[in-house]
C-alpha cells in the first residue's frame, strides 16, 4: 500500500512569508492522537471497539488532548492584537486662556503597557487628570500613568480621565486639528491627529 506524506494543519489565513501555524510538532501529535482514536492503536475489528470502552479513561485523555490541540490552533489562528489609540478628538474652551479638554480611547496590543506621556508641538502645555467623586463632590486629580491591560480598553472621556491642554497654535486652530505623540513604556510611540471641536461659552467646561 502506498503511503501519503503526512502535510502539517496549518491556519487558512497564512500567506507570504507566515509560517504554518502550530508548527510540526503540533501537527505530528494531531496527527498521532487522531491514528489512535481511529485505528484502535494498531488494532483493528471488534477489538478497537472492546479497548476503547475498556480503556474509557484513557479515550477521555486523548480527545481532551486533540481538542486542546485544536483550540490552541484556532487561538494562533487569530489576528494579533495591536496598541492603539483612537477616537481623538478636543472640546475647544471659548474661554481665552482656560484650558481645553482632549478626549481618545486606547486599545492594547499583545502585552501590558503604560502610557507614560503626551506631548504635541501644536500647544504650549497639557496635563492629565482623572475626575473623581469624594464626599459626594467631584474633583479633580492628576494622574502621571495610566495602565493599559493586554487586549484592554482604556477610554479618557468626560466623566473620567482627561487631558487638559493651554495654548492650541493658529496652525493648529486654522487647520481644525492638533498632533499628539503617545509614548508607551514598551517603547510604542504612536502619533494621532485629534479633531479641535468649538465648544458654546454655555456648555462650559464642567464635564471634564
Amino acid at each position: 500500500m502506498q503511503m501519503k506524506e503526512y502535510e502539517p494543519p496549518s491556519c487558512p489565513q497564512a500567506s507570504g512569508n507566515s509560517v504554518p501555524v502550530g508548527g510540526y510538532r503540533m501537527a505530528f501529535a494531531w496527527h498521532k492522537a487522531s491514528q489512535y482514536l481511529h485505528h484502535g492503536h494498531g488494532r483493528s475489528g471488534p477489538f478497537r471497539h472492546r479497548m476503547m470502552r475498556e480503556n474509557s479513561p484513557m479515550l477521555r485523555i486523548v480527545t481532551l488532548m486533540v481538542t486542546g490541540l485544536a483550540l490552541a490552533l484556532l487561538a494562533a489562528c487569530q489576528p494579533p492584537a495591536q496598541l492603539l489609540v483612537e477616537k481623538a478628538y478636543v472640546k475647544l474652551s471659548p474661554v481665552e486662556g482656560s484650558p481645553s479638554v482632549l478626549y481618545f480611547t486606547i486599545k492594547g496590543g499583545p502585552s501590558d503597557t503604560v502610557l507614560r506621556s503626551i506631548t504635541s508641538p501644536n500647544i504650549l502645555r497639557l496635563e492629565m487628570h482623572e475626575t473623581v467623586e469624594e464626599n459626594g463632590m467631584s474633583m479633580m486629580k492628576p494622574i502621571t500613568a495610566v495602565a493599559v491591560p493586554t487586549r484592554g480598553k482604556v477610554e479618557f472621556k468626560p466623566g473620567g480621565k482627561h487631558v487638559m491642554v493651554w495654548g492650541f497654535d493658529n496652525a493648529s486652530r486654522k487647520a481644525g486639528k492638533a498632533t499628539f505623540l503617545f509614548s508607551f513604556s514598551n517603547g510604542e510611540k504612536i502619533e494621532v491627529d485629534a479633531t479641535l471641536n468649538a465648544i458654546k461659552p454655555e456648555d462650559g467646561m464642567a464635564h471634564h
